[in-house]
């Protein structure tokens, strides 16, 4: 705030905010600037009660204070809701969020996959017909599900209700074998990176399902894997792995 107590719409100030419990014992909330004039403050207690809190803007303590905070203990199940989709999920196994607050869980024991509204209301339950123990589902930049579809040696690709567009990974240059994991480049989401998990490799391809290049071979070096299981992209282009068998995470650069 200015001199006359009116908000300035912009952020850039140091606001330090601490709280201090009934037995003294003071700890410092963590801090967003909000770039607008306002600020967010983390803070998880220790023990419930009533806190004093102080806060300084650029080192000046604020004139009202302390303020007094009371903390609760938070509960799980009060914020808590069981989704099962039609009431018959076998063994739901990988998830994935995509655009309008969609999402869906692939079921591999069943062989197929639930799609969810943003009320968590089931869409769809399909394709069973065409998948043989799915392991993972991601989803494109047109917002397609993709399928790891683990004892077909594939990704498969569908819409959002149900219809099948294509499959790829099966002959050829980046063919698959026993894909567990698969992921979009959280960069450009031009590319689909897959954990190739009897290769012992990574397979990446375009959205179009062609061979783009591939990442380690099997072994136990640095850029070496074995039996890949699980994938993610950041948004500086590393590749992280969970190479499984040798019980470590793998950070490969493309």
């Amino acid at each position: 705030m200015d001199s006359n107590g009116d908000c300035i719409p912009i952020g850039g100030s140091e606001v330090s905010v601490q709280f201090e419990s009934s037995n003294g014992e003071v700890t410092k909330g963590q801090v967003r600037d909000n770039h607008n004039g306002s600020y967010v403050v983390i803070f998880v207690a220790k023990k419930v009660g009533k806190m004093q809190l102080s806060v300084s803007v650029n080192k000046q303590k604020v004139v009202e204070e302390p303020y007094s905070v009371i903390t609760q203990r938070y509960s799980m199940h009060n914020s808590c809701k069981i989704v099962n989709g039609d009431g018959s999920m076998g063994k739901p196994w990988g998830i994935v969020f995509g655009k309008n607050g969609m999402w869906a869980v692939i079921d591999n024991a069943k062989h197929c996959v639930y799609v969810f509204d943003r009320d968590n209301k089931l869409m769809k339950t399909s394709w069973s017909e065409q998948l043989n123990v799915p392991y993972d589902v991601s989803v494109n930049a047109n917002n397609q599900l993709l399928v790891a579809d683990h004892d077909n040696h594939c990704i498969c690709i569908f819409t959002l209700d149900g219809h099948f567009i294509n499959k790829f990974g099966t002959h050829g240059i980046g063919r698959l074998r026993e894909p567990c994991s698969l992921a979009t480049d959280s960069d450009s989401d031009n590319y689909i990176l897959v954990a190739d998990t009897n290769h012992h490799c990574i397979v990446i391809f375009d959205n179009d399902g062609n061979f783009v290049h591939g990442l380690g071979s099997e072994g136990e070096a640095c850029g070496q894997l074995h039996r890949p299981c699980g994938i993610a992209a950041s948004s500086n282009g590393s590749i992280y792995v969970c190479d499984s068998y040798n019980k470590r995470i793998q950070i490969l650069y493309s």
